[in-house]
């Protein structure tokens, strides 16, 4: 064989090698970065949910003062009358 196609030859495996080797790298950091992203996410939504859980605690918490200031008043309207 010609040694300028042989020499070709090699130079196309090595830079197809090459490709290869950097692809396989790229995709390694790709797959890192969206992991972290996914983590980063599922911290926020975790904190998002604490905070509908507690929102619901309060306005629980909320109706039952509401009531109780409520008979609080009518207590207070009673004693007037009487």
């Amino acid at each position: 064989m010609d040694p300028t196609i042989v020499s070709s030859l090699i130079a196309a495996g090595v830079t197809l090698a090459v490709c290869l080797i950097t692809n396989r790298a790229q995709a390694k950091a790709t797959e890192a970065l969206i992991l972290h992203r996914l983590a980063e996410i599922e911290r926020k939504q975790d904190k998002h949910n604490n905070l509908i859980t507690r929102m619901t605690t309060v306005e629980i918490q909320e109706g039952e003062t509401r009531k109780d200031v409520d008979a609080l008043f009518n207590r207070v309207r009673d004693l007037e009358k009487a």
